[in-house]
């Protein structure tokens, strides 16, 4: 019965931005309403922004006429932020999609709240977490149920650090 919903739901979103369909990137064939790309943005995105992305995009793209031609080949999390590829865009759309992968880094890959911690210094994929989501991936990580609450404090203030200074780089 979840399969179902999904199928009918996808629909639903995939007749209201046609550019979410999923095609087959040898055939050229439509995949279906089960996958869509929007499902394939992290859910804490996806609460932050992923209707707004989707808005934007639409508009931009039917301003410049490229509505019809406009393809997505792919959407994932690349060194903690969203990566859109696509084939047949104009400017203005390129400028939306560039804009919510910028912003992808200041929101919470899980939760959608604001990003306050990466995981850049810990041999995990680097990813943006809010506090509450930060130490659970940390405690995770570590492995530890005595988890010392000084060694959390260590390891949050050397991460806002670095998020801090490397926001300044870009």
């Amino acid at each position: 019965m979840k399969t179902f919903i999904k199928i009918i739901k996808n629909y639903f979103l995939c007749h209201k931005y046609k550019f979410l369909k999923m095609y087959n990137v040898y055939t050229g064939k439509f995949c279906g309403y089960y996958n869509t790309w929007y499902d394939c943005i992290s859910a804490g995105w996806k609460k932050a922004f992923g209707k707004n992305l989707c808005r934007e995009l639409k508009k931009a793209l039917k301003k410049d006429k490229f509505y019809k031609k406009f393809r997505i080949i792919e959407v994932k999390e690349k060194f903690g932020t969203l990566r859109i590829y696509h084939l047949g865009i104009s400017d203005r759309a390129y400028q939306v999609i560039d804009k919510y992968e910028k912003m992808s880094w200041n929101y919470c890959i899980v939760c959608g709240e604001k990003a306050l911690y990466d995981t850049y210094n810990f041999n995990l994929y680097i990813c943006p977490y809010c506090e509450e989501c930060f130490k659970k991936i940390v405690k995770s990580r570590f492995k530890d149920d005595n988890f010392e609450e000084k060694k959390f404090r260590e390891l949050k203030e050397k991460c806002a650090k670095d998020k801090e200074e490397s926001e300044v780089e870009m």
